[in-house]
């Protein structure tokens, strides 16, 4: 059994990492796809708003007639911006200010591109989910021989204007666009005029879905459905392999216990028949009537038994209510039928078993064969595990006031620690100690017992000390 446990978990987690490694492959490859997608998403529509953006601003800045805002504010402060430039006076970044956040105020008062945007939109029949932001990235005069001196800049902040719309990239003139970055970036321009106090403007705009994600994951449905079947399929032979395999194992586990099940069962109805016919044969008792009476009754109960055995032996390991062959027994008199038998096949051992009825007069509905099995098996149990020079046995027959019946079979062995003692009704269970090292067997008694009991209706309770000894107690229901 621990041996089925273990090569369960290792073939589960062979499924397991296999399951994760290909899932991990899919996912690296739906990724790149999903990067290669969005790299290369809106291509041919950015290419085409930047031919119509150039078009219709060649001779102009950010939007028809911003060159004219600007010149308008910007140039009747030429001469005072370049004496204060030249005496190096902190008035010039006072004033620069002052210039930038009137000239930007103004331009987004007076802005004309969502009314552009929408044009080239519908005139090149494009998705009426884009949308975009245009934004000032540098501001810079020059008062002669063209050198640029910068006003503004991205990152800086400009006192006299609205800090909601400047932001890292720049100051934001038109426009709604969330995530401007260099995958929604359609162009990017620096505008100039080649004559002394001038002015230079950089400038960007950014167009994008405003669901670029979903539009993405769309265009890559056919790859998503070829990974989402190739996962399904290969957890669909994972988990129809594991089953096939399990059946196999549960086969190959009820030929074992079949096996061993005869082994267990047969042995102790054998040993009793060997036994009786040996000491027939003895010369002081085979002339003996009574006691070649009694021990021919023995062979023949235990015959029975290997009969019954014979026939049920296919039926061990399923063992329930239905399979029971219940009549109605004097409990008394079978408990000394079951214990004279078991007696003689210990005639070789110091084990002494006692019978206490407590006068008691119950007639009991249970299955004789497995209510014999039940009994046998603990009664080796409590011989086997004992290293007592006497090993003893005492068996107690008592009513409880509730009317229930209880058989109590208590030892003197070597006891069971009470962290075990749940688990030795499972099957093939031995507990690791050097005592039980010593002592052969299957782990398959008390499995049967607890079979037994369940099939029967009955319970069946533990107590036990080590170095003591152990109390099985069967009860039996009133009715």
């Amino acid at each position: 059994m621990i041996y089925l446990v273990k090569t369960i978990y290792i073939y589960k987690t062979i499924a397991v990492f296999s399951f994760l490694l290909l899932f991990s492959a899919q996912f690296f490859l739906i990724y790149n796809t999903y990067k290669l997608k969005n790299d290369q998403y809106f291509n041919a529509e950015s290419g085409l708003i930047n031919k119509e953006y150039y078009a219709s601003i060649h001779k102009d800045k950010l939007y028809p007639g911003a060159q004219r805002i600007i010149d308008s504010v910007l140039n009747p402060a030429m001469p005072t911006l370049e004496r204060f430039y030249n005496a190096k006076s902190d008035s010039f970044d006072v004033l620069k200010d002052a210039l930038c956040g009137k000239i930007f105020t103004v331009l987004r008062n007076s802005n004309t591109m969502d009314s552009l945007f929408q044009e080239i939109v519908n005139r090149n029949h494009l998705s009426k989910d884009l949308t975009f932001l245009l934004v000032i990235n540098k501001l810079s005069v020059a008062f002669k021989n063209n050198a640029y001196i910068p006003i503004y800049k991205a990152g800086t902040v400009v006192t006299y204007a609205d800090p909601a719309v400047q932001i890292p990239d720049g100051f934001i003139i038109a426009g709604h666009l969330k995530n401007p970055n260099k995958l929604n970036l359609v162009t990017s321009l620096d505008v100039s005029a080649p004559y002394d106090y001038s002015n230079q403007l950089s400038f960007t705009l950014y167009v994008d879905s405003t669901h670029r994600a979903l539009a993405v994951i769309k265009q890559m449905w056919p790859t998503l459905l070829l990974a989402f079947f190739s996962i399904v399929l290969m957890f669909g032979i994972n988990y129809y392999t594991f089953r096939n395999w399990r059946k196999q194992k549960n086969l190959a586990e009820m030929k074992a216990d079949f096996v061993n099940s005869i082994t267990h069962e047969f042995n102790t109805p054998l040993s009793t028949i060997i036994i009786a016919n040996r000491n027939i044969e003895d010369e002081e008792i085979i002339y003996d009537a009574t006691q070649v009476r009694l021990l021919t009754k023995i062979i023949s109960r235990q015959a029975k038994r290997l009969k019954i055995l014979f026939g049920r032996v296919l039926d061990i390991t399923t063992m329930n209510a239905t399979t029971l062959d219940k009549k109605l027994y004097d409990l008394s008199e079978l408990m000394e039928e079951i214990l004279l038998d078991y007696r003689l096949n210990m005639t070789d051992k110091e084990v002494l078993i006692t019978l206490d009825k407590n006068e008691l007069d119950a007639k009991v509905s249970l299955d004789r064969f497995w209510f014999t099995t039940m009994l046998i098996n603990i009664f080796e149990n409590a011989i086997k595990y004992n290293n007592q020079e006497i090993k003893k046995i005492d068996v107690v027959l008592t009513r409880t006031e509730a009317g229930e019946i209880e058989i109590s079979i208590r030892d003197n062995g070597i006891g069971i620690p009470k962290e075990v003692v749940g688990q030795i009704f499972e099957k093939f269970y031995r507990k690791k100690s050097e005592e039980s090292k010593k002592v052969s067997g299957l782990g398959l008694g008390l499995f049967y017992t607890m079979q037994g009991i369940k099939a029967h209706g009955w319970q069946i309770h533990v107590k036990s000390e080590e170095n003591v000894g152990s109390n099985f107690i069967i009860v039996i229901a009133k009715n």
